[in-house]
C-alpha cells in the first residue's frame, strides 16, 4: 500500500499522534472493527498482519517515532504469539487424543455391554432349556406311574373279583353237599358274598341236611 489514504488510515494516524505508549497490538485492539470491515473475506491472516505492520511502521517513521523500539516490540510480540500458537497446537493434539481415546473406550464399553447382554441372554436360554429337560422326564415319569397304578389297580380288582367268584362257587358247592356249616367256619366270607349266594330250593335244603 502507498502512503495515500486507505481504509483505516485516519484511525492509524490518530492513534500515533495521541497515544503516549504506542504499540502495534494496542492499535489493532482499538481499531479492529475498522480493520475487519475494510478487509476482504479472502484475505489471509498472515497477509493482513504483514500489511498493517508495514502501514504502522511507515506512518510512525513519518511522524518521527522511534522505529527501532517499535520493531523490537513487534518482534517480541510475534515470538510470544508463535509460542502461544505452538502451545495451542499441543493442546489441540492432546484434546484430539483424549477424544479418540474416549471414543475408543466408549466403543469398547458398548461392545462389552453387548457381549455381556448376549451372554446373559444365552445363560437365560440355557437355564430355561435345563428346566424344560428336568420337567419333561418328571411329567413322563408321573404319567407312567399313573398308568402303572391304574394297571395295577385293574389287576388287583380283577384278582379280587375272581377270588370272590371262587368263594361263591365253593360255598354254593358246600351247601349243596350238606357241608356248608363246616365250610362257612373255615372260610372268611363277607356279608356281601352271603347276600350274593344262590338261593336253594326246599328239596335242595332237605337234601343238604341229610
Amino acid at each position: 500500500m502507498s502512503s495515500e489514504k486507505y481504509p483505516g488510515y485516519e484511525e492509524l494516524i490518530s492513534y500515533l499522534t495521541r497515544s503516549r505508549d504506542k504499540s502495534f497490538w494496542s492499535f489493532l485492539l482499538r481499531c479492529r472493527d475498522t480493520i475487519l470491515v475494510t478487509t476482504s473475506a479472502t484475505s489471509r491472516k498472515q497477509d493482513l498482519e504483514g500489511t498493517w505492520i508495514s502501514n504502522f511502521l511507515l506512518e510512525a517513521r513519518k511522524l518521527g517515532e522511534d522505529l527501532e523500539e517499535m520493531k523490537q516490540e513487534i518482534e517480541a510480540h510475534k515470538s510470544a504469539l508463535l509460542r502461544l500458537q505452538l502451545e495451542l497446537s499441543e493442546i489441540n493434539k492432546k484434546v484430539r487424543r483424549e477424544n479418540a481415546e474416549f471414543t475408543k473406550n466408549s466403543m469398547d464399553e458398548d461392545f462389552a455391554n453387548s457381549e455381556l447382554k448376549s451372554k446373559v441372554t444365552k445363560s437365560e436360554h440355557d437355564i430355561e432349556e435345563i428346566k424344560q429337560k428336568q420337567i419333561t422326564p418328571n411329567i413322563s415319569e408321573l404319567h407312567a406311574d399313573m398308568t402303572n397304578n391304574a394297571s395295577n389297580s385293574d389287576v388287583y380288582q380283577e384278582t379280587e373279583t375272581r377270588c370272590d367268584e371262587r368263594k361263591k362257587e365253593d360255598i354254593t358247592t358246600a351247601v349243596s353237599k350238606g357241608n356248608w356249616k363246616k365250610k362257612l367256619r373255615s372260610q372268611d366270607i363277607s356279608s356281601e358274598l352271603l347276600c350274593n349266594l344262590k338261593p336253594l330250593t326246599i328239596g335242595e335244603a332237605y337234601k343238604s341236611c341229610d
